[in-house]
């Protein structure tokens, strides 16, 4: 189903930014926050990761319930709270409910906290009212974030007539699961070049109908979403060989107009990881004719550590402060992939104002 979808509002927290403003400044200025934790590996050595430190996180809502402090959950929400409300920010303040989709790599993070709960907490945390009625959260690894845009999208190209916001939050900063990875070889370090940088983040953007009157001028138009699974994932002994990708960007690019191809901009959420690396390289090589000669490939995990279910968001929010500060020219692609095979991708236009 092809969406026509305005993108009104984005918010993102990284290790470099506060904002999607803040972020997307320090990322393009070629700023990396990345720094060693307390907790050491197996080789003895330091975690280091993109993650945020103490004072810079907000303090836990003083009416947050069923949630202990340093815990995953907690560390969620401080995360979702500020970029949710940026995101938010050009929404009506009140008279009409705002649903919202999030999209976490599983339920696991949640520790058993019901999806109400923690949406009631959401609320209070952030300071933005949404209807938990139309609120849903979606679940797809790395892709998640993505896959609740793609979520979003597709509920207002069915009549939904109300805003929505979509995105994901993710966070490394939990020593389970980074010593988890550091048996599955994943963690990059001295003693192994082919891993990924563990970061943390939360990214979210606000969509509404494209007939809708907005607030505040559009920051750009969702052209197209589509999703796929690549069975040769990372965890599968199946060899990898890019199916999954090379189907998603292809079912993506048969729904965009020939006037927004080909696409010169490209944030993919490559991590450092080969595996990753190689996906990206057969997918693009097999849709060629969709991708510019001279394709801009942005990968942002080299300055805050890869944020897993947020990464999509961050790169979206990325792309349109791109299009705000001129140093971005007509659309976007935006792709993910997760270690389980799931595979998402969106297309992004700018405002004819903003076309290059």
């Amino acid at each position: 189903m092809k969406p026509h979808v305005s993108i009104v509002g984005i918010g993102t927290v990284t290790s470099v930014g506060l904002s999607a403003a803040q972020t997307a400044a320090s990322v393009r200025a070629g700023v990396s926050r990345l720094s060693e934790i307390g907790w050491e590996g197996k080789d003895g050595n330091p975690y280091r990761g993109g993650f945020l430190k103490e004072e810079r996180l907000p303090g836990l809502h003083r009416k947050v319930v069923d949630i202990t402090a340093d815990s995953v959950p907690a560390r969620l929400l401080q995360l979702a709270g500020p970029a949710l409300k940026e995101a938010a920010e050009t929404l009506p303040s009140r008279g009409e409910s705002i649903g919202l989709i999030i999209g976490l790599r599983s339920l696991e993070p949640l520790q058993g906290l019901a999806p109400e709960t923690f949406f009631e907490n959401l609320m209070r945390q952030s300071q933005v009212r949404f209807d938990p009625r139309a609120s849903t959260i979606v679940v797809g690894g790395r892709a998640a974030g993505l896959l609740a845009i793609q979520e979003a999208a597709h509920r207002i190209a069915g009549g939904f007539d109300r805003p929505l916001i979509a995105g994901g939050i993710d966070s490394y900063y939990a020593f389970p699961r980074l010593v988890d990875l550091d048996f599955d070889g994943r963690i990059l370090n001295e003693a192994n070049l082919d891993g990924f940088i563990p970061g943390e983040g939360a990214g979210f953007v606000a969509l509404a109908p494209a007939s809708r009157r907005p607030e505040s001028r559009p920051l750009g138009r969702l052209l197209a979403t589509a999703k796929g699974f690549e069975p040769g994932h990372l965890y599968s002994e199946a060899p990898m060989q890019a199916e999954g990708m090379t189907q998603t960007l292809a079912d993506l690019f048969e729904q965009v107009s020939p006037e927004w191809l080909p696409c010169y901009t490209a944030y993919v959420n490559l991590t450092g990881e080969q595996l990753g690396a190689k996906e990206w390289s057969i997918a693009s090589m097999r849709n060629r004719p969709f991708l510019s000669e001279a394709l801009n490939v942005l990968h942002p995990a080299e300055a805050f550590g890869e944020a897993g279910a947020a990464m999509g968001p961050i790169m979206v929010a990325l792309g349109l402060r791109g299009w705000m500060r001129a140093y971005h020219a007509g659309p976007l692609l935006v792709a993910c992939s997760a270690d389980h095979g799931e595979c998402a991708a969106v297309y992004l236009a700018p405002n004819r104002k903003e076309e290059g």
